[in-house]
């Protein structure tokens, strides 16, 4: 059934758009509306398996690391801005502490300057202690009446 007219729909009806709402209308019924295109058909195949990869993050003290390996490879912020493909200012607002590099960018470092601007983070160890004390918990209640019981 259209659900606009009412008419008996031959066949399959059309999936149409009218003020926000989705309906099933006849042939003659589709102007009102905007048709409703159809999502290709999703494989079965499986996802991919992507194992947890590693977080990595830049060390805070990469201003002085990144000048330090430029000077001591006897660059300019120029030289080294031309030898891996980025801006002038990108270098200068690095070394100045202005701009954190991205993965991407401080691996372009690395690789140029021969030094260590990325290293692994560790999640810390989650340590929970209880700390008694003379007031009563709902768990403390609960223990109580089960004992009773």
């Amino acid at each position: 059934m259209c659900e606009i007219c009412g008419r008996s729909i031959k066949g399959k009806g059309r999936e149409v758009f009218v003020e926000s709402a989705r309906l099933t209308v006849c042939q003659n019924c589709v102007r009102y509306g905007t048709v409703v295109k159809k999502k290709p058909v999703k494989s079965d195949r499986k996802p991919a398996f992507h194992p947890k990869t590693e977080d990595y993050e830049v060390v805070d003290e990469y201003p002085d690391v990144v000048r330090r390996g430029r000077e001591r490879r006897g660059l300019t912020q120029k030289e080294l801005a031309r030898t891996i493909n980025e801006k002038e200012s990108v270098i200068h607002r690095v070394e100045t502490g202005h701009m954190r590099p991205s993965r991407k960018l401080a691996r372009k470092l690395e690789g140029a300057l021969e030094i260590t601007l990325v290293e692994k983070v560790s999640e810390p160890e989650i340590v929970h202690t209880r700390r008694y004390s003379d007031d009563l918990t709902i768990g403390d209640v609960i223990r109580i009446k089960k004992r009773k019981a």
